[in-house]
């Protein structure tokens, strides 16, 4: 199963990454803004990829543009269709991380970040406004995690536990059948039921 983290700068992201390599045995890939980061990029990932964390995904690359005043590398109806596509195979997990922009900024001055300080408030309400949208589709692997609330990696464990431990969605299943027909270049047996 993938897993997508979404959320703004120095929220836990690539540390909660690191996490789920270890404990998922998971790889990881992290996109940056010289990434393709356009809608064959992400749909290419979503289809190709397994047991894989996205450090950033789809979403950063509709909010990093407004921000930084640079072209877009998706539309918003390209966006929308990567939702769509997440929606319907339901065979991922989602993480947004948060927290207050004080705690943000903070840990921004630990990392010597400074210089990212002015926009954290605005990364922080377009990242809020993103998750509370993709809320509203009710996609049961959906997780928003505040990263100054007491225990809460504690219960994003138990909740990413959970869901690892019945990965195996119906998309899944088909897709890793498929690839095992494509490996092995035959069909599989079959009985006939109909005599």
């Amino acid at each position: 199963m993938n897993i997508i983290l979404e959320g703004p700068d120095a929220t836990g992201k690539t540390t909660l990454a690191e996490k789920l390599q270890n404990k998922y045995q998971m790889s990881i890939l992290h996109s940056t803004s010289r990434t393709r980061n356009d809608f064959n990029y992400h749909i290419d990932l979503l289809d190709y990829k397994e047991n894989t964390v996205f450090d950033r995904f789809h979403i950063g690359e509709t909010i990093y543009p407004i921000i930084y005043a640079r072209p877009g590398k998706l539309s918003s109806n390209e966006a929308l269709a990567i939702d769509n596509r997440i929606i319907e195979n339901n065979d991922l997990i989602i993480i947004f991380t948060t927290s207050d922009t004080e705690i943000i900024n903070s840990r921004l001055r630990e990392r010597g970040e400074d210089s990212y300080i002015p926009e954290m408030k605005q990364q922080n309400e377009l990242f809020t406004q993103a998750a509370n949208e993709f809320k509203k589709h009710d996609y049961k692997n959906f997780y928003i995690i505040d990263i100054a609330q007491p225990g809460a990696y504690d219960k994003l464990d138990a909740w990413i536990d959970e869901r690892m431990q019945s990965n195996i969605t119906a998309n899944i299943a088909y897709k890793k059948l498929c690839n095992d027909l494509l490996d092995k270049g035959h069909i599989m047996e079959t009985k006939n039921i109909r005599g």
